[in-house]
């Protein structure tokens, strides 16, 4: 016998034991259906953006490589935030 099985006493599983075992077992199965469910609807979410994204054509993409060979675009119309960096103090 080692030293562990010294210290902890055997205790039978009681009902409430097993009561409170099969509660945290459900909890923890519902949290990872939950997780599952919400993964889904964010990948299905984004693949229909990026579809429509896809259908509206380069014209009116919103991406930089775009506009990289034309003109400066207005902040403001786009959307845009220019973010500058300045000296810590």
């Amino acid at each position: 016998m080692n030293s562990q099985e010294q210290l902890r006493p055997e205790r039978p599983m009681t009902p409430y034991r097993w009561l409170l075992a099969a509660a945290l077992l459900s909890l923890m199965l519902a949290q990872m259906v939950a997780m599952v469910v919400v993964t889904r609807s964010q990948v299905l979410r984004a693949e229909v953006r990026e579809a429509a994204e896809r259908n509206q054509g380069p014209a009116t993409g919103s991406t930089a490589v775009a506009s990289s060979g034309a003109r400066p675009v207005d902040a403001s119309s786009s959307g845009l935030i220019t973010v500058g960096l300045s000296a810590a103090r």
